[in-house]
């Protein structure tokens, strides 16, 4: 079939195409391309999908001969390389020159975590192809271009061309809708590729219809004998796509015009059901050499569309040329919700990835992370909170500048209750991103935010008073943070930084509020205890129902021993030392409300001070209002308190 281009061939063309940073041309520009680099020129158009390098690697192959074919099926059965896959295939390249088509519009790796765990140089980058290659960046041109439509006796090239603003890809469109439909484009369309290409396609018959939504799902260039041997479209159909220009043809490859790859009008069933059809079309040429499709792209095909169904067991079984594929149905199957499916998948990817030698830290460090997040959030969890907190440790060792890591760990270590590592990995997370504003943003906001949710107010309050002073968590995040801390929660177990954890005999009325004076008012049922600094409020609050529950504890329990040595033996009075000289205005204010207690001994130790006594015998009473005294004068307790303590 000799069907002739729609675009004449500036002379200059190629030497403006190999300008460094070339801009992104119309897809149209590719056909235009390869005529000028004549019939020896190989092509492939990038992929978006993960699996792009075995992809690219068997389908140049392809184009060089039986003999490149079987190089390049080696290799990918005997190395996990894409750089040795690119040196078999170099090797009978002949100097042949090869036009890469990089669709913009497709998702090409940018600064998602998946694309990053994966990057590896391009394979027209690799040593054996380099300098044989032009890359072309397709997509929604803007600006001038230099290309001239040919005129054609079946349509007026001129009339079409003007009436779609000289756009290709528009162009394209019109000259199909000419071949294939009576009447002229609706005029909203001729300027909108998208409504140009749906009103297409609505008037297409059925069976062109489903071709194209074949070619739609199938996301990339499939060779033509390939599809003529799957068996998925009628014969002859193809053909007459190909006339109409409703499909182009380059090479040996059917290629989907832009506007139409673009179009997503299908419902999610009607694309898993496509996905399956190729599938199992591509499958049953998978268990051994076949004349017509060579087995690796067979099963590159299979894999990938098993898994877009998806049909995790099947594309499991399938998986052979790396993970790539496998990551993103685990990353779908998790953001779907399927968490135990995810699991399943990233085990896999990890038992593929222990034998290989040299495998990037980073990805093994993704997986990792992944598999174990996953276990633990699946509805009933696959493996305790603590499994996954040794998950995270490791990922985020091996991977420091990850800063979600980070977060998802702090999170976790702060939900199992070891808020003091928690603040380690915190503080060294926020000097790891201290160059990185946008890193420490992230940080911050999906930690609070997060922490927030699964009701973890203190945590996220903590992280936010812990956060570098140049950021500041504004808007959103603080007014609700603030909100649903002012309106107050339960909990029985109580945490502020610095002090141990009090567990309360029953759940606890909880708040935090701000005053008119600028200071804040933390209370824990009747306690409450006040700050410059919302979570200097929370702390205070905190140590002071944690020394009351040790000071009722250490007189109850000593109540019957006369030696104060004995008394001062006890572990509850131990731990009241060791909350060092901020619970000294705790002990005070026992003292100023009248409660007894030996003391003396423990504000000695904790201040250094020594108050003024009356001269000769004095009473418990007598010190310990000296000492109240004393704190009155530190500032350490209220002067306006004046209760008797005598």
């Amino acid at each position: 079939m000799n069907i002739e281009p729609l675009f004449e061939v500036p002379t200059d063309l190629l030497d403006g195409l190999r300008e460094p940073g070339a801009a992104v041309r119309p897809s149209a520009m590719i056909d235009v391309a390869l005529g000028a680099l004549g019939a020896g020129a190989l092509y492939v158009q990038v992929p978006a999908d993960m699996d792009r390098s075995a992809y690219i690697v068997t389908t140049l192959a392809r184009q060089c001969g039986p003999e490149a074919l079987a190089a390049v099926s080696a290799s990918l059965d005997a190395s996990t390389s894409s750089a040795a896959w690119c040196d078999a295939l170099a090797r009978h390249m002949d100097a042949r020159s090869v036009l890469i088509e990089l669709p913009t519009h497709e998702r090409l790796p940018g600064p998602g975590v998946l694309s990053e765990v994966l990057q590896e140089p391009w394979p027209w980058e690799q040593p054996g192809l380099r300098g044989h290659s032009l890359v072309i960046k397709t997509g929604v041109a803007r600006g001038a271009h230099p290309l001239r439509p040919r005129p054609d006796r079946r349509w007026a090239s001129d009339v079409l061309w003007h009436g779609v603003e000289r756009d290709p890809d528009r162009y394209l469109l019109a000259v199909a809708w000419s071949l294939c439909l009576d009447g002229s484009p609706p005029p909203e369309a001729l300027r909108d590729s998208a409504l140009f290409a749906e009103r297409l396609l609505g008037g297409l018959p059925e069976e062109l219809q489903e071709l194209i939504g074949l070619l739609q799902v199938h996301g990339r260039p499939i060779a033509m004998n390939h599809l003529r041997a799957l068996g998925l479209v009628q014969p002859g159909l193809l053909d007459e796509a190909i006339e109409c220009h409703l499909v182009n043809r380059r090479r040996d490859q059917v290629v989907l015009p832009l506007p139409f790859a673009t179009l997503n009008n299908s419902p999610a069933s009607v694309g898993s059901i496509r996905h399956r059809r190729w599938a199992e079309a591509f499958e049953g040429f998978s268990r051994g050499a076949h004349a017509d499709i060579d087995q690796p792209t067979a099963l590159i095909e299979a894999h990938r569309h098993f898994a877009a169904v998806p049909d995790p067991p099947k594309a499991i079984a399938l998986a052979r040329y790396g993970g790539g594929v496998l990551l993103s149905m685990a990353l779908d199957q998790s953001r779907s919700g399927d968490h135990g499916g995810a699991a399943i998948t990233y085990e896999h990817v990890q038992r593929m990835l222990a034998p290989v030698p040299g495998v990037d830290r980073q990805l093994r460090a993704y997986v990792e992370h992944y598999l174990h997040y996953n276990r633990y959030r699946a509805p009933t969890p696959l493996e305790p909170l603590d499994d996954t907190l040794v998950a995270y440790r490791n990922a985020a060792t091996a991977w420091p500048e990850n800063v979600l890591f980070a977060a998802r760990l702090i999170r976790a270590l702060f939900i199992a209750e070891r808020e003091e590592e928690a603040l380690v990995r915190l503080r060294r997370a926020w000097a790891q991103s201290v160059d990185d504003e946008g890193s420490a943003k992230y940080l911050l906001h999906r930690s609070v935010w997060r922490l927030m949710s699964r009701g973890h107010l203190i945590a996220a309050l903590v992280v936010w008073s812990n956060a570098p002073s140049a950021l500041a968590l504004q808007g959103l995040h603080e007014g609700r943070l603030l909100s649903q801390l002012d309106r107050g929660w339960t909990s029985q177990r109580l945490w502020a930084p610095g002090v141990p954890a009090v567990t309360l005999t029953a759940m606890g009325r909880c708040s935090l509020r701000y005053h008119d004076d600028g200071t804040w008012l933390a209370s824990v049922d009747a306690t409450q205890r006040g700050g410059n600094r919302p979570l200097d409020a929370w702390t205070a609050v905190v140590r002071a129902v944690r020394f009351e529950q040790l000071a009722h504890r250490w007189q109850t329990e000593t109540r019957h021993l006369s030696s104060r040595a004995e008394k001062f033996k006890h572990l509850a009075y131990a731990e009241i030392l060791a909350m060092g000289a901020d619970v000294v205005p705790e002990i005070l204010r026992w003292l100023v409300e009248g409660r007894r207690g030996h003391w003396d001994t423990a504000l000695k130790q904790l201040t250094g001070a020594q108050p003024t006594l009356p001269e000769g015998e004095v009473t418990l009473s007598q010190v310990h209002a000296a000492w109240v005294e004393w704190g009155r004068a530190s500032g350490l307790i209220d002067r306006g308190d004046r209760r008797d303590v005598s």
